[in-house]
C-alpha cells in the first residue's frame, strides 16, 4: 500500500502522532542491553522456532551463525528476555577477550591443627581452594562471542574452551545416578552460541552443535516489518506512511538486510525531508528522490567501512568505488561490465575488474557471462 492511501482519513494530529511514533521508534537503536529495547526488536519467524525449541526442551547445543551486523547480539537479548518472560531461568553472557572463565576459585583460610611433635600441637591457617562454577541452576545459556579477527583467533578457542568445560561438568552435576541406581536428572542446560561464519573451524565443539543461521533481512521482508509495526501499534492498516512505498524498498535494499540500518536510514530520511523547527511537516510524503538525497553515498561508504576495510585496507577509492557499484547496480539492474567501467570508472577497465572480482568473491554481486560479455548484478 502506497503511503498516501490512507492518508486523507487522518487528521493532523493523528499524522504528528504517527510520525513521533515512527521517529522514535527508527532512533532507538543501541540500546540492546537496556530492558527498554525490547519494544523495539522485531522478531523474524524464525527467532520464534528457536525460542519454542528452547522452552519445551533441554540439553539443546545450538550455534547461531551470522554475519557482521546480522543482528546476533540483538537476538540474543531477545532470545534471554523472552526466555526470562515465559519463567524460564536464563543468562545472557557476552564473552571478553582474557575474561573466558565460567567460573572462580573460592579461596578460604581454616584453622588446622598440626604435631611438631608428640606432645606439641600448633594451630596455623591452611589455605584452601575450591572451583566454583557461574550459572550452575540455569536452564538456558546464551554467549554472545566477540567478531572473528585475524588476531584474535586463540581467544577465541579459549573462550570456546571454557564454555566447553562448563558444558561437561553441568552434564555431570546434573544428571547423577545414586548408590541404589536411581537416576537423579535435574534437567542439562541448554547453549546458544552467537558466532561469525568464520569461526566454525575454529574448535570441535562448535561440530557437536546445531545450526542455526541468522540469515540479512530481504528487502520485502522489512518493508512488511515497518507495515507490521504500524499496524499493530495504531491498529489501522497505514501501509508505509510516510514513505511511498518503492521509497521504503530503497531503504530496504540500503540497508543491505541489517534491520539497524535499516531503522537509522528511516529515522535520517525524517531528518533531511520531515523535521521543522516546530516538530514534522506532517503534509510531506518522503519519496524515492528523497531518499536519494538523504542517503547519500558518503553516508553509505562510512556504515560499510568495516566491511569494506577487509577488502580494501589501504585503499579509500577503492572503497568509495565499490559503493558506487552498488548503488548503480540497485538502481539499474544487471549491467555490462563494459558500461560500469565508463559510467563509474572514467574507462578504467583494469580497476574497474579488479573491484568487481573482489566485490564478487566476497558475495556483493553476481556475474552471469552472456557470450564474453560479463553482467553484473546485485
Amino acid at each position: 500500500m502506497a503511503a498516501d492511501q490512507n492518508y486523507n482519513s487522518l487528521t493532523q494530529k493523528d499524522k504528528l502522532r504517527i510520525l513521533s511514533t515512527v521517529y522514535n521508534w527508527a532512533s532507538h537503536l543501541c540500546f540492546e542491553e537496556d530492558a527498554n529495547a525490547f519494544p523495539y526488536i522485531v522478531p523474524r519467524p524464525e527467532w520464534k522456532v528457536l525460542l519454542r525449541r528452547l522452552l519445551h526442551s533441554t540439553g539443546n547445543l545450538i550455534k547461531v551463525v551470522g554475519a557482521q551486523g546480522s543482528g546476533k547480539t540483538t537476538f540474543a537479548h531477545w532470545l534471554v528476555w523472552s526466555l526470562q518472560k515465559a519463567g524460564q531461568k536464563a543468562e545472557f553472557r557476552r564473552m571478553i577477550k582474557g575474561q573466558e572463565e565460567f567460573g572462580c576459585w573460592d579461596v578460604s583460610k581454616e584453622p588446622e591443627k598440626i604435631y611438631i611433635d608428640e606432645w606439641t600441637t600448633k594451630t596455623v591457617l591452611v589455605t584452601r581452594k575450591e572451583w566454583s562454577w557461574f550459572y550452575e541452576d540455569v536452564q538456558t545459556l546464551v554467549v554472545d562471542l566477540w567478531d572473528v579477527s585475524k588476531t584474535n583467533t586463540k581467544d577465541i578457542v579459549k573462550a570456546l574452551d571454557a564454555v566447553q568445560d562448563w558444558w561437561n561438568d553441568m552434564c555431570r552435576e546434573r544428571v547423577k545416578r545414586t548408590a541404589s541406581g536411581v537416576i537423579i536428572d535435574k534437567g542439562v542446560p541448554n547453549i546458544v552460541i552467537m558466532l561469525q561464519k568464520e569461526a566454525l573451524p575454529l574448535h570441535f565443539f562448535l561440530g557437536k552443535m546445531s545450526y542455526f543461521e541468522l540469515k540479512p533481512w530481504d528487502p520485502e521482508e522489512l518493508v512488511a516489518a515497518y507495515e507490521g509495526f504500524l499496524k499493530e501499534k495504531f491498529q489501522q492498516n497505514l501501509g508505509t506512511y510516510p514513505f511511498t512505498r518503492e521509497a521504503l524498498l530503497e531503504i530496504a535494499f540500503l540497508s543491505r538486510g541489517i534491520f539497524r540500518k535499516f531503522k537509522e536510514y528511516v529515522a535520517a530520511c525524517f531528518d533531511a525531508v520531515l523535521s521543522t523547527d516546530n516538530g514534522f511537516n506532517v503534509d510531506r510524503i518522503i519519496t524515492l528522490e528523497d531518499v536519494k538525497t538523504a542517503i547519500t553515498t558518503e553516508k553509505l561508504t562510512q556504515d560499510m567501512e568495516l566491511t569494506l576495510c577487509e577488502l580494501w585496507p589501504r585503499n579509500k577509492d577503492n572503497r568509495i568505488y565499490a559503493v558506487k557499484v552498488l548503488r548503480f547496480l540497485r538502481e539499474n539492474g544487471p549491467t555490462p561490465q563494459k558500461v560500469l567501467a565508463t559510467e563509474i570508472f572514467d574507462g578504467n577497465l583494469m580497476l574497474c575488474s579488479r573491484v568487481l572480482n573482489k566485490l564478487g568473491d566476497y558475495g556483493f554481486l553476481k556475474m552471469e557471462k552472456k557470450g564474453v560479455e560479463k553482467i553484473w548484478s546485485v
